[in-house]
């Protein structure tokens, strides 16, 4: 946040570079592909909070102009009440979050729009969340040897193996449970081997 703050732009490296295993799992494209494809009406988008202006209806309810930054550019989204004051904890500086994006078109020629934010998830809780099944595919049974990195303790994921070593194939499940989330696939480089999840 301060070096965006100071420079305009990030220099060691992006917020969201850390969660970029999950984005082909959620379908998270950019907001300069979701703002201009006209064929695209919904969609997720990662992004980091870069500042938050909080402003009052003539009612007295908070919404908020919120500043944000993805991968390829800055841009600014109005979140009203109802889903700003349910995610108030997390629309924080610095918090990197999918958002749910929706849009409508004002004009039949596809000129005006209106965007419209449905949902907020931090994805700091999708990285860490266990995941329920997953399989890994592996060409040489020496890979396997990656598999010991997935801890017994707290284990709540079924895994699953495909093995396809020079003519055969071998599907098998591991007999128990293992704690996987994706920042551990991340970390343990096994999330290039996920097959299904």
């Amino acid at each position: 946040s301060k070096e965006f703050e100071t420079l305009g732009f990030y220099i060691s490296d992006h917020p969201l570079n850390q969660f970029n295993s999950i984005f082909k799992q959620f379908n998270v494209i950019s907001f300069d592909e979701f703002e201009n494809n006209t064929n695209i009406l919904s969609s997720n988008v990662a992004c980091t909070v870069l500042k938050v202006q909080e402003k009052k209806t003539q009612k007295g309810n908070s919404y908020a102009i919120i500043k944000f930054s993805d991968l390829s550019s800055v841009f600014e989204l109005f979140i009203f009440s109802d889903i700003f004051e349910v995610n108030r904890e997390i629309i924080k500086e610095g918090n990197s979050l999918m958002l749910t994006l929706m849009k409508n078109y004002i004009d039949e020629n596809k000129n005006q729009k209106r965007i419209n934010v449905k949902k907020i998830i931090l994805l700091k809780d999708i990285i860490d969340k266990p995941i329920k099944n997953i399989t890994f595919k592996f060409k040489n049974i020496v890979d396997l040897k990656g598999l010991k990195k997935l801890s017994k303790k707290d284990a709540e994921t079924v895994v699953k193996v495909l093995l396809e070593e020079k003519e055969r194939t071998i599907l098998f499940q591991l007999k128990d449970k293992r704690k996987v989330t994706n920042r551990l696939l991340n970390i343990t480089n096994l999330d290039k081997n996920v097959l299904v999840q």
